[in-house]
């Protein structure tokens, strides 16, 4: 067994009005690249802000301890941390939901909020899922014959640590509490458990702050970079790709696991959950183009992953 743990923060927040985009990301790994992830990420922090947390919210704007920081100091210790990240192979996930998008559907089709819940735990479930899927590729790598291969998926489990919200319910109930006394999110991954075609992947289940663990921070970072990657091609499509995000993503798509959320997105989940018909209601002709929409998003994503990577090459 490798040990596998996950670590999932949010960016943004629906009752922000200045916000327009809610995502989350994630981060997976075996438990001996974690171990060495910690050392370099402590060793960033230690040599460059006094051993502060890092936290993108105050970074991002140049609060708190980041305050008067230089264009200079800043990368140094931006470049840094997403090296670590890199370094460590951990794999990453995240799922971005659109709040025009969010709000358009529930003004569509009165009381659906209801069912979809805030956009916080739209995210929170993909990310789960992605988390847990991801033994499988795991396996991949990790076996060479069927019966290893079976005896692997049979066993490795996840444990998942998720950036404590209070507000959304992401808490650690203590052990023996009934499900209806739980936290909105943890009990909504009890429930993910349950489901019997990856259920079985999910772990132990926990929530912790950020300022606790050096790798919920590094799950920070992922989620801003991919929450304003989709923002600035909404907002901004002449930009490229962030740099950091286009460090962290891997080479290939086959290796992310990432959703967006756009109207054909939320529309086709409400049919597949058959909250909606598919042909009841002309708008839901949306839904039919979402897979396509799906593939387009993959594959610009990628396309501009490597754009940025090819232009940040020396003598470009």
């Amino acid at each position: 067994m490798l040990g596998l743990s996950a670590y999932f923060d949010e960016s943004g927040h629906s009752e922000d009005a200045r916000c327009r985009f809610v995502g989350m990301g994630g981060l997976i790994a075996p438990e001996s690249a974690w171990t060495e992830f910690e050392k370099k990420w402590q060793a960033v922090l230690d040599e460059q802000c006094e051993g502060h947390w890092f936290h993108m919210k105050d970074y991002a704007p140049g609060y708190g301890i980041y305050e008067g920081w230089g264009k200079k100091r800043r990368e140094k210790l931006f470049g840094a941390l997403v090296k670590a990240v890199r370094e460590s192979g951990a794999k990453p996930f995240g799922a971005v939901v659109s709040l025009d998008a969010y709000e358009i559907v529930c003004s569509a089709f009165p009381g659906i909020e209801k069912w979809l819940g805030d956009p916080y735990y739209i995210c929170f479930r993909d990310v789960t899922l992605a988390a847990a899927v991801s033994v499988i590729s795991y396996s991949m790598h990790a076996t060479t014959t069927v019966e290893e291969w079976q005896e692997f998926e049979k066993t490795e489990k996840v444990a998942m640590v998720y950036a404590r919200h209070d507000g959304f319910g992401t808490i650690s109930s203590s052990s023996g509490t009934r499900p209806e006394n739980m936290g909105r999110a943890e009990s909504i991954w009890y429930d993910l458990r349950t489901n019997p075609a990856w259920g079985h992947w999910m772990g132990a289940y926990s929530s912790n702050l950020p300022q606790n663990l050096v790798f919920l921070q590094a799950a920070d970072l992922f989620a801003y970079e991919l929450t304003h990657e989709f923002e600035n091609r909404v907002n901004r499509p002449q930009d490229p790709m962030r740099w950091g995000l286009a460090q962290m993503l891997p080479g290939s798509w086959r290796d992310f696991l990432h959703k967006f959320y756009g109207v054909p997105q939320l529309l086709n989940m409400l049919v597949e959950c058959r909250i909606l018909g598919p042909h009841e209601d002309p708008r839901h002709g949306l839904s039919i183009n979402t897979s396509m929409s799906n593939i387009m998003h993959r594959d610009l994503l990628f396309g501009r992953m490597y754009e940025r990577r090819n232009k940040d090459k020396p003598g470009n």
